[in-house]
């Protein structure tokens, strides 16, 4: 059993739908689109009035300790509350650095999961986007 990934990157948009071939009804969408501000569009994918009642906001903040670190930590130096690059001298980041810190740029990502299997259908979402989120968080402090 194989998870496929198809992945649409086109700067500053990007759409990636991940699906399992033994479950038709399994699917996630993640589009993101990547802006030059510190999170503060609030609608910046389009949404409908409709979806925007139902959409759930999360703000995750690279920096912070408690966020992405169960399922994804390799260990190394990739704490950017710690971190500063020997190269450009970026770092570390400190509280309030999304305020701070210029130039900026902000990945929104709208994650859409479907597992439409009763009655897992909303345990494994919870749990798709779950991980999804420790994914965006480690995977950007390694960019950092």
């Amino acid at each position: 059993c194989t998870l496929v990934e198809e992945a649409y990157n086109c700067y500053p948009k990007t759409i990636t739908i991940i699906t399992l071939p033994l479950f038709a009804k399994f699917k996630i969408t993640v589009t993101t689109v990547h802006a030059n501000d510190d999170g503060s569009t609030d609608n910046i994918h389009g949404l409908d009035a409709a979806t925007l009642k139902k959409r759930k906001v999360q703000y995750l903040d690279i920096a912070a300790p408690e966020q992405g670190k169960k399922m994804f930590d390799k260990g190394g130096n990739d704490d950017p509350r710690t971190f500063t690059s020997q190269l450009t001298g970026r770092g570390p980041l400190l509280p309030g650095w999304q305020k701070k810190v210029k130039p900026i740029m902000c990945a929104y990502k709208l994650v859409k999961s479907d597992f439409e299997y009763w009655p897992l259908g909303g345990k494994i979402e919870e749990f798709m986007e779950n991980y999804e989120k420790g994914l965006f968080i480690n995977g950007n402090r390694q960019m950092f």
